[in-house]
Order: structure tokens, then sequence, then C-alpha cells
């Protein structure tokens, strides 16, 4: 086959604006180095296809259709259900991939110690990040991504993003040199689980931790943060602490400043009554704007993490009508996002721990949750609640039990 360096590439990607982000750094990481992308699968000896939520699976499955390997990598390439769909995997930064290649490694020979198949399953992880070649890339004409960091140090127990990686974050020398060189500066919007440096920005639409939103006067159209648990010792055992007193100046220095809301709650593991007993304990208001939109999600326990085996059995669907009905009664602001059906959410988990596409295959036909469980009880985990707290979150299961190490 001769060297890789005169190997091409295609690479396999969609519509969406994500996807065109990924798709582009890759061309031009690719360019860089000289490394032919070419614009047809069928002049390529190998696809690329670049999976970064496990919905993404369906891209890996969907490059099969050209007859050609197909190498994987992104965010979810630890995840084992990738590396059986795929060819080849690549575990780690891109630049590491491209570099690789440059030199004239080779995927066939499983050359490098971050590739893997389903014959070679050691997992090693390239997290050398190359901030300075990381360009600015405009999608559409309200957006101009930039990728500034990865993995997070709040280290919520049940958040991928902080375990995946090694917390990284680009220096605010080349932070601030983007801002600059932006068109638009605030149509900038920085790729990161963690910025630390959103007190000194300007956008319409900005993420950020509760206690620092707290600290500093923002400007923005749109705030978004997690609340994630309306008990207060989960919130301080599994996520960022967040009580009813810190929610609640936050809801009112959004008013104060005219900025809507968007906040997170993780829905399933706590009471309905629960929930309401949080809301009710808020102060009542009865102005409509600006609003607080209430995100509620099914937690979805990923590898890696110290809610890596959670027993899924235990979530339980909420009353979103419910806590609506008695939320808007106390607080005229809040407006709440329906949830999908609870079976979407345990299949989503369970595909992440799907160690086999005969796993995959029965998770995407079942259509009920009992038949779910039934079919595949290695997937539903064991440990509960009052397990995974006594877990340190400086734990990680960076081995599941697929991989060898």
């Amino acid at each position: 086959m001769g060297k890789i360096s005169l190997i091409k590439f295609y690479i396999h990607g969609t519509a969406s604006s994500s996807n065109e982000y990924t798709d582009r750094l890759l061309r031009h990481l690719a360019f860089k180095r000289k490394i032919p992308i070419v614009d047809g699968p069928q002049e390529a000896d190998f696809v690329l296809v670049s999976v970064c939520d496990i919905k993404e699976i369906e891209k890996v499955f969907a490059a099969k259709k050209y007859g050609k390997p197909i190498v994987a990598g992104g965010m979810i390439s630890e995840f084992p259900i990738l590396n059986e769909a795929s060819d080849f995997v690549w575990h780690g930064e891109a630049y590491g991939f491209f570099d690789y290649v440059k030199n004239g490694g080779t995927i066939i020979d499983m050359g490098s110690p971050h590739l893997t198949n389903k014959r070679n399953r050691r997992l090693n992880i390239n997290q050398d990040i190359r901030w300075t070649e990381n360009p600015i890339i405009n999608v559409g004409t309200r957006a101009a991504y930039y990728y500034v960091g990865k993995g997070c140090p709040y280290k919520c127990k049940f958040c991928y993003m902080s375990y995946a990686r090694e917390f990284q974050v680009i220096s605010e020398n080349l932070y601030f040199k983007a801002e600059r060189s932006c068109r638009k500066p605030f149509m900038l919007m920085p790729i990161a689980s963690f910025n630390p440096y959103w007190p000194r920005i300007k956008r319409q639409i900005v993420e950020i931790p509760v206690r620092e939103y707290l600290k500093h006067p923002l400007k923005a159209k749109l705030i978004r943060f997690g609340v994630e648990f309306a008990e207060s010792e989960n919130s301080r055992n599994l996520a960022k602490g967040v009580d009813v007193s810190l929610f609640d100046m936050a809801i009112e220095k959004a008013r104060i400043e005219k900025s809507k809301m968007i906040v997170y709650f993780i829905g399933g593991v706590e009471s309905d009554e629960k929930i309401i007993d949080f809301f009710g304990r808020l102060r009542q208001e009865y102005t409509s704007k600006p609003s607080v939109m209430i995100n509620f999600t099914y937690l979805d326990p990923p590898p890696f993490t110290p809610f890596y085996d959670f027993n899924l059995s235990i979530l339980k669907k909420i009353n979103e009508r419910k806590i609506l009905n008695f939320v808007q009664s106390h607080n005229k602001r809040f407006r709440i996002h329906y949830l999908p059906p609870i079976l979407n959410a345990l299949k989503r988990t369970m595909v992440t721990r799907a160690i086999s596409i005969e796993d995959y295959n029965i998770i995407k036909k079942q259509a009920n949750v009992d038949d779910l469980f039934r079919s595949l009880p290695h997937l539903i985990g064991k440990s509960d609640l009052k397990i995974i707290k006594k877990r340190s979150r400086e734990s990680t299961t960076t081995f599941m039990p697929y991989w060898e190490h």
C-alpha cells in the first residue's frame, strides 16, 4: 500500500453546523500537513468519520455504503460500539493522527498506540492539543467557532466531559488574540466544557457556572447554566452545589440585566415532589419577562465517570405537566421544555454501554422499557446513588472491561 502519506482520505460528514465545524477543522489540519482529502469516496483509500455524540454512531453505519475502510474518531471514540462498528478507531486529538500519517505511519498495520480495532483493544488516548493550529471557523452568518478547551475542573460525577479527557485550556494570549482577529467578536463561540475567560468577553449567548455568573456583571441576551439537582445533598455531592438560594439570586440578576435564561435539570432520580418543593422555595414573581426556560434531561450516566455502572432501572419518568402547573402558579417567568419518552434516554445510555453490534441492534428494535431491560441485563448496571455518592470525584474508570490495559 506504500507510505501512508500517499493515502487519500474522504471525510464523511452531514449538513449540520456542528459537523460542518468538525469537518472543516479536519480539512484544515490535513491541508497544513499536505495530506490529501478528496471530494468523493470513490477516490479515497480510507473514510474518516468524526463522532462526538452517541447519536452520531449512525454516521459510521452510513459510511459503510462506500465500501472503504472506516477510520473513526472524536469525543466518544472510547465507547466500545464505535470500535465494533468501525474498521479502525483513533483515540484522542486529530493533530496526532495527521502527524502520524504525515510521518509515514500506517493504519492497516496499527503502527500507533492510539489506534484500535476489533482485534487490538489496547486503549491509549492522545491528549496533545496544538492550540496554535486551531483556526476560527465561520459557520453560517451568526457564529464563528474556536476550540479553546477540553475537559472540566468541576468534575460533576455524571459528566462525560469532565472525565473523558484531561482538563486543558488555551493560553490567555492566544484566546484574546483570536477575539481581536474576529470580524465580529460577539459572534465568537468558544468550544469548551469550561472557559475561564467568560468574565471578560461579550456574547449574545453565554454558558457559565452559577457562582461565576453571580460574581460578574454580564450583559447577554441569553444565559445558560446547570442547576442539575433539586435536593441540596445531591447537588453538593454529585454536581456543582447549586442550591435554592443561589438559583434565586441568579434569577433576580437576570431580571435586572434583562437576560433570558435556560437552566438545565437532571430528571429521573428525584421525585416530582422533591422538584416541586425546590421551586416552591424560590421567591414568587408574577411578571412574565425575561423568561426562564427549564430544560429537564433524563440522567444519562456515561462510561468513564463515577456513574459508569449506575442501575438504569432506578430511573423514573417525571411528570413535566404536574411540575409546570405548580411552577407557573409560583413564578410566571418559568417555562418548561418537555422531555422525549424515557425509553429514548434509556436506549441512548445503553448504546454507550453496548459491547457488540448485536447489542446495538437489540437496543434499536425494543419498543418498551421492560423488553429493553429483559433483553440486555448486562447493560443495566448495579450501583445506586448511595454507592456513587461514596465514590471520589477524582476516581476514574478509564478502562471499561471491553478494553485491554
